[in-house]
């Protein structure tokens, strides 16, 4: 009897796999078990077969088949599954139905699995949604192809995303022939955010640049003006020496001064230096505000706001002139902008 042959950790599983077979539960009957050879060792047999006649009630009738024996092919396999097992990297090894033959531990760290033994399992079985471009290169490789550099990304249940990075490779058995393939994968989540990061930069500088470029145009341009302004105030003052000292006048020439410092600040608000203590200088905070409120004086006295300053005359910040004018201005029209106008408004 054959059985008597058959290693006694074999013929429990070997049997279960014939009996499905012979109640129609699968297309064919395929086996591997070790079987005692006459010089008293093991060697490892693949065992195929297919029931092809029933008796009138049914009953399996007639069956053909054949065994092979693959004992080097399982050596090999063997070898690679431990070295598969043990490696620090992400590496699973596949037939060629895409089952799992051997895992690392770190392709289950890698693709989120919890620790359920998958071996024997499809690839798509484990991945159920695996994407059609997926299925064409594991196609591809179990023909003989070995493909590099696959990016794969992966849009997690959280909204969170996913790189790898994937190497496709047939693996042969001693007789040079295709018996399945390895894949070798590399999570590149923080490389690819990095490169995003460094291309978001690239974007900001050639931004900055071009806005460098229509600063130089607009202040060209703005001081052109201003110095027109400034000419007919000067002409207008030496036609009518008496109004130099009007109220409204010297609003206008204040104006004008301050418009000239605005100018020649432009180019420093837009520009973002790789240094940010570069521009930084110890400012005077009192000056500034006696200038601003100089500037909008006009605006305070029409909207009827008095503005008060409080801060101490000595008081210095480090900052960009240009940006402290900007903050000191805003913050103080703003003031003005949305005052009250049911009861006296102070900034």
């Amino acid at each position: 009897n054959w059985a008597d042959y058959l290693h006694p950790d074999d013929l429990e599983p070997s049997n279960q796999l014939l009996k499905d077979h012979l109640e129609g539960k699968t297309e064919i009957y395929e086996s591997e078990f070790r079987m005692k050879h006459k010089d008293g060792s093991y060697v490892w047999i693949l065992d195929k077969g297919k029931l092809v006649n029933r008796d009138v009630d049914g009953n399996p009738e007639l069956m053909i088949g054949s065994h092979q024996e693959i004992t080097e092919k399982k050596r090999d396999y063997e070898r690679n599954r431990l070295f598969i097992e043990q490696a620090p990297s992400a590496i699973a090894m596949f037939d060629t139905n895409m089952h799992y033959l051997a895992i690392s531990q770190k392709w289950y760290e890698v693709y989120e699995i919890d620790n359920t033994n998958i071996i024997g399992k499809s690839y798509y079985e484990v991945f159920d949604q695996a994407e059609k471009e997926i299925v064409n290169i594991h196609q591809k490789s179990l023909a003989g192809k070995v493909i590099k550099n696959h990016e794969r990304k992966i849009e997690k249940a959280n909204g969170e995303v996913q790189w790898l990075l994937c190497e496709y490779r047939p693996w042969y058995s001693d007789k040079n022939k295709i018996e399945g393939i390895v894949i070798h994968t590399s999570d590149i989540t923080k490389v690819k955010k990095e490169e995003e990061l460094q291309a978001l930069l690239e974007v900001t500088k050639d931004q900055n640049k071009r806005l460098k470029n229509f600063a130089h145009i607009v202040s060209h341009n703005l001081k052109s003006h201003s110095g027109n302004f400034e000419m007919l105030l000067d002409i207008y003052l030496q036609e009518n020496p008496k109004a130099k000292n009007n109220e409204i006048i010297q609003l206008f020439k204040k104006a004008s001064q301050n418009l000239s410092d605005t100018i020649l600040h432009l180019n420093e608000v837009v520009q973002i230096n790789t240094s940010i203590t570069d521009n930084l200088k110890s400012i005077n905070l009192r000056q500034v505000i006696d200038k601003v409120i100089r500037t909008v004086a006009a605006l305070a006295i029409e909207s009827k706001v008095k503005i008060a300053k409080t801060v101490d005359t000595h008081k210095e910040v480090l900052a960009s002139p240009a940006e402290l004018d900007s903050i000191v201005l805003s913050f103080i029209t703003n003031g003005i902008k949305y005052r009250s106008n049911d009861s006296d408004s102070y900034v």
